[in-house]
């Protein structure tokens, strides 16, 4: 017969067999756990030691702690992302703040993108409001040229300095894709005289028109030339220059130019030789031209071109802006005209050419040619290459 004890120990065993067979997640428990399943989960209670349940409490806490970790790990990375996109955004917004889209065509407001190839300033002082500056170019330098007034005899050699000045029109009654533009430009050469003249050549240049430079499709401008030379005989002469161009892309562009007189002259020249009547103007000039930036981030120009005079005279030459700064240039610029006639019958008389080289500072610090480009002068001041001089009635 089984004592009291030895029951209640038969019971127990029996009860613990019969937990262990309906349940095998039991198993895994610590002897003397019961446990009672309540839908998903275990409500247990334990008959372990004290410290054994305070090291589970504490298994517990750490996998809920680094749970919470983890969450709020993923969180900032979340946070972080977000904030980088709002960052990007910014940038663009910036990137094309201040700036106006017209026709397809961005009118930039910023020179940022000058930055990497170049200082984004100049060594010119920035006291006056960049609106003033954005386009000003101050240039000084030496040129060579011959024309009619050298009568087939010397060349002319001497000094220029200058101005050139574009902005948007915007400032006054025209759209903002529309740029003015103003310019001057005064030439001293002979200094020395001439073997048919003990004068001084004496010379100003004034440029005024309107342009309009695109990213693609078509571009152009219109100016009005005068010029002032004071020689052996003393001349004012205007004409009008113009370009249509077709933008390619926004770095390479193919067109057209052209000079048209507008007037002629008739003065009195006074030479060694004695006194004359002669009728000045210009040469018509027809340019089929192509341009290019160039050097590191489009920061330089050069264009070349071909063409022909009214009086059907050849005509070649080239021009190019080299910055060497953000606010200095040096830019050169050569014209030749290949007269029609031979060697026998006139040519010396008939040849022109030019040959000039600036040295240019830009106050507002844009020598770089992609910044602020829409509005910058298409059209360089006349000069003796782009306004040559011509005879009307012979010697």
């Amino acid at each position: 017969m089984l004592s009291a004890h030895n029951a209640l120990r038969l019971i127990f065993v029996l009860t613990s067999s019969l937990v262990l067979s309906t349940n095998p997640a039991a198993a895994q428990q610590p002897f003397g756990i019961n446990s009672i399943t309540n839908g998903s989960s275990y409500v247990t209670r334990s008959f372990s030691p004290k410290h054994v349940q305070i090291a589970a409490e504490a298994r517990r806490a750490e996998a809920n702690q680094a749970s919470s970790d983890y969450l709020q790990q993923d969180r900032e990375i979340e946070l972080t992302s977000f904030a980088e996109q709002v960052s990007n955004l910014d940038e663009v917004v910036e990137e094309f703040e201040g700036e106006s889209i017209d026709s397809g065509t961005v009118i930039d407001e910023s020179c940022s993108s000058c930055e990497p190839c170049l200082s984004s300033h100049g060594w010119g002082p920035q006291i006056l409001p960049g609106f003033w500056v954005d386009h000003l170019s101050l240039l000084g330098g030496v040129h060579a040229f011959k024309n009619a007034g050298n009568r087939g005899e010397d060349g002319s050699f001497g000094f220029h300095y200058g101005l050139n000045y574009g902005t948007a029109a915007k400032n006054i009654i025209l759209p903002p894709t529309i740029g003015w533009q103003a310019g001057f430009q005064l030439a001293n050469s002979n200094l020395n005289g001439a073997s048919f003249t003990q004068e001084d050549r004496n010379q100003a240049f004034v440029t005024l028109g309107l342009f309009r430079r695109g990213d693609c499709g078509l571009q152009g401008g219109v100016v009005f030339d005068y010029m002032r030379d004071d020689w052996y005989y003393d001349t004012d002469v205007t004409q009008i220059r113009g370009e249509l161009s077709l933008a390619i892309t926004p770095a390479k562009s193919l067109g057209f130019r052209f000079a048209k007189s507008l007037d002629e002259d008739t003065v009195v020249a006074t030479t060694t030789a004695g006194t004359e009547s002669i009728t000045w103007t210009t040469e018509d000039q027809y340019r089929f031209f192509y341009r290019t930036r160039m050097l590191a981030c489009g920061t330089g120009e050069s264009q070349v071109f071909a063409g022909f005079t009214g009086q059907s005279d050849g005509l070649i030459g080239a021009i190019t802006r080299l910055p060497l700064h953000n606010g200095w240039a040096i830019e050169t610029d050569w014209t030749y005209l290949i007269p029609s006639e031979s060697k026998q019958n006139g040519a010396n008389d008939e040849e022109a050419w030019n040959v000039a080289l600036n040295l240019v500072w830009y106050p507002g610090s844009l020598a770089c040619g992609s910044c602020y480009r829409y509005h910058r002068p298409m059209f360089d001041v006349a000069n003796n290459g782009s306004m040559m001089l011509r005879r009307t009635n012979n010697p």
